[in-house]
């Protein structure tokens, strides 16, 4: 009967005659039985059809979830019921369909990017923070440039008030940018934290002068240095970064003060 069903299909598919088309799939499904893999193509184009051409969201949801019953790794019936969840803003069911396509999706680029959707959805509509900073550290696990995944992990950390986390985010992040200013940036603000949110002054001292590695001028490193080594009693270090300071700036009035 297969290949009445067949021509059947396509001669009602160039005539647009959809629901008669539906019911052919309907009518076909059981006849495969015990072939689950052809079941899951029938149900997947039994929820195109519903979803594309008949207008049945809920018919086509339901036919995308049975078709994942069967193989819970069909990737197009995974990605069809993640769009169209999204589309009808049912966020606690797209979450539960996001975890499934990840599991079954293997590249890396692309767990990335459905791992950031996750956090997305968990972070923007069901205001679930922690599992949100997971998700984004999944995608991160995946591509550790990922820079939407980067600024969610950022965000998240600072709802949750993990100032720590984002000192090391920042010092994580500045180890991976490739751009040298990028790089500077992220250890100045990594910096700032430890010393003003973390109250960890060795550590912010040890950012300010990761930055000096690479430039033994940076005026921002220096600056942000000498009331670390003062309040620390660290003369030595304080007479090192103070001279460079002077060195590192026309500026008379700033070279006095430093001095």
């Amino acid at each position: 009967f297969e290949p009445v069903f067949a021509s059947l299909g396509r001669l009602l598919a160039r005539r647009g005659r959809w629901d008669a088309l539906y019911k052919v799939y309907e009518k076909e499904l059981p006849l495969h039985s015990d072939e689950p893999a052809k079941c899951v193509e029938l149900l997947y184009k039994m929820g195109e059809l519903n979803e594309h051409k008949l207008g049945d969201e809920r018919r086509a949801i339901d036919d995308y979830r049975r078709a994942i019953d069967l193989n819970p790794k069909h990737l197009p019936s995974l990605q069809a019921l993640s769009h169209l969840l999204g589309r009808r803003a049912e966020y606690e069911e797209l979450a539960e369909v996001l975890h499934a396509e990840l599991a079954a999706t293997e590249p890396e680029d692309a767990r990335a990017r459905i791992a950031y959707r996750l956090g997305e959805t968990y972070e923007l509509h069901l205001e679930r923070p922690e599992d949100a900073l997971k998700a984004f550290r999944e995608a991160l696990e995946a591509d550790a440039h990922y820079r939407p995944a980067l600024d969610g992990l950022a965000r998240v950390s600072v709802q949750l008030s993990g100032w720590r986390e984002l000192a090391e985010h920042f010092e994580g992040d500045a180890k991976r940018v490739a751009d040298p200013n990028l790089s500077v940036g992220e250890r100045l603000q990594a910096a700032i934290l430890w010393r003003d949110r973390v109250n960890l002054p060795d550590r912010a001292s040890t950012a300010y002068e990761s930055i000096r590695a690479g430039d033994p001028l940076h005026l921002g490193a220096l600056i942000g240095l000498t009331p670390l080594y003062r309040k620390a009693e660290k003369w030595a270090e304080l007479a090192q970064v103070v001279a460079a300071e002077a060195r590192a700036t026309k500026d008379q009035g700033v070279r006095v003060g430093a001095l």
